[in-house]
């Protein structure tokens, strides 16, 4: 599952543009579950005037990805959580700035 920002509208045109996806995606527009795993909003070294962002966002442009519209918080940092069945998490990565992801392989890991 993958909860983002935005309400249903901009899940749908998310989803119209982008999907399908293998997994349910909900709708988040007043960021409780960001809140609830204690993901904190970035400042502006964080989200926009940090070099490690700045070349994500241009690799990004070159591969032909831009920025059509800000949906939600803009500072809102990004996490990645893998709950179990039981409600305990397995996994958790909270990102320090706006292109923090883990590495794929990381999240497999967890899984397996």
């Amino acid at each position: 599952m993958c909860i983002a920002q935005g309400d249903d509208a901009d899940r749908a045109a998310f989803l119209d543009a982008h999907g399908p996806y293998p997994f349910p995606i909900y709708s988040d527009p007043d960021r409780d579950a960001y809140v609830a795993y204690g993901l904190a909003r970035g400042t502006l070294a964080q989200i926009i005037f940090n070099p490690a962002v700045i070349a994500a966002g241009m690799a990004a442009y070159q591969e032909g990805h831009k920025i059509e519209s800000i949906v939600g918080d803009p500072f809102q940092l990004p996490g990645t959580f893998l709950v179990g069945p039981d409600g305990i998490v397995i996994y958790a990565h909270a990102g320090r700035t706006a292109n923090d992801f883990p590495p794929n392989d990381d999240i497999l890991a967890a899984i397996g």
